[in-house]
């Protein structure tokens, strides 16, 4: 019977895949953070390591550069489940020749395909390592009628459980948004990120499992975003303060209306971006690209004006400093135009006083955010606008 260490800090997340892996015939022993998992790499001596890249006390990039440092170790294959906005922490890994799943868009039948396709002989001459990201239709080979059946009746479990575990969740996520606002210190606050961020990864995982792809997507990226304010250990900022509460309060109130989809059913989000700075713009189109939006970026507010009368966005990002004509300005214009009256707007800004925020919302804003310009702090909140205008009845 063959290994594998399971290693996640969600205990149901945990429970749900030990089940369909002991089901599907193998030996699974689990880990619920990255120092666990490497004590239980040296007793368990598996044969395929699955674990998450985000883990409390060592992230999963460390505990893939301990196996491969590790003499009896060093050759045992490696999955992770990775996240599409994490470049910076999946970097490390993809040198070391690692398996990556979408952490949003896996299910257990794309993960035991990875498994078996681990458990192949590997050739003995080997081409330079890269990383590998399994997709659907790349990680999924067909399923006799029995396996699609079998992954149908799990997929219905996992979706009742996690209706029956949804009022906890939100209470839970709640309570611990208002534990940031409310924190005393520094420290008690990034101890309540951390905490809020392990309640967010369960949704994240339990949401992908059960099929509720744009769910999983939104929560995936405040992981990730909690995550990164954790591993930096500096104060927060309190427009980030606003996004988190902001994603939180859209997460919480809209659980129940998420339906399940297949992860290429989701359409594709086009946001226009107008901003004269041009190393602000690179970062923006970046952050945003890594979240599988479309993005267009333009500098002059005239050209962006006539390129709003001409086609249809799911979101705008506007600059309130800009030549010939500013943000709030622009935003006056394209909310007469029938096609943008209700587009969100986010206003990028670098005053912090609350005149200039106040006359952005009376201009037609939606929102704001700050610079600098956290990325990940930028998906967040357009992954929650353009969310919000979907439910409301718009498209992306």
């Amino acid at each position: 019977m063959k290994r594998i260490l399971f290693a996640d800090d969600d205990p149901l997340v945990a429970r749900i895949y030990r089940d369909k892996l002991a089901d599907e015939g193998f030996d699974v022993a689990v880990a619920e953070d990255g120092v666990v998992a490497m004590k239980r790499l040296v007793e368990f001596k598996p044969d395929v390591v699955v674990l998450d890249l985000l883990m409390p006390k060592m992230n999963g990039a460390d505990v893939i550069k301990f196996i491969r440092q590790h003499a009896e170790l060093k050759d045992t294959p490696v999955i992770v489940f990775s996240n599409s906005l994490l470049a910076a922490l999946a970097e490390p890994a993809a040198t070391e020749g690692v398996e990556q799943i979408p952490k949003s868009t896996a299910t257990p039948g794309q993960l035991i395909d990875l498994i078996h396709k681990a458990l192949l002989p590997k050739p003995r001459a080997a081409a330079a390592i890269r990383l590998r990201v399994a997709t659907p239709s790349a990680a999924e080979s067909p399923r006799p009628p029995a396996d699609k059946a079998k992954g149908t009746e799990f997929r219905n479990r996992v979706q009742q459980e996690f209706r029956e575990h949804l009022p906890r969740v939100v209470s839970e996520i709640r309570e611990l948004s208002k534990g940031i606002l409310e924190a005393a210190t520094a420290a008690v606050e990034l101890k309540r990120v951390e905490e809020l961020g392990h309640r967010v990864g369960f949704l994240t995982q339990t949401a992908s499992m059960a099929g509720f792809n744009e769910l999983a997507q939104l929560s995936s990226a405040l992981e990730l975003m909690l995550f990164h304010l954790q591993e930096k250990k500096t104060a927060m900022t309190d427009s980030c303060r606003y996004t988190i509460a902001a994603a939180v309060a859209f997460l919480t109130l809209h659980l129940g209306r998420f339906e399940a989809s297949q992860p290429e059913a989701a359409p594709v989000r086009e946001v226009l971006v107008v901003d004269d700075d041009l190393v602000s713009t690179r970062g923006i189109v970046q952050a945003l690209e890594l979240a599988k939006m479309r993005v267009t970026s333009i500098a002059d507010p005239l050209e962006a004006l006539e390129r709003l009368k001409q086609h249809a966005y799911g979101l705008v990002l506007l600059d309130v400093e800009l030549p010939h004509m500013n943000g709030m300005v622009l935003c006056e214009q394209l909310r007469r135009l029938d096609r943008h009256r209700h587009t969100p707007v986010v206003f990028i800004t670098g005053h912090h006083d609350s005149k200039t925020r106040a006359r952005s919302i009376l201009s037609g804003g939606n929102d704001f955010i700050s610079k600098p310009i956290v990325p990940i702090e930028l998906t967040v909140k357009v992954s929650t606008l353009l969310l919000q205008a979907r439910m409301d009845g718009g498209k992306y």
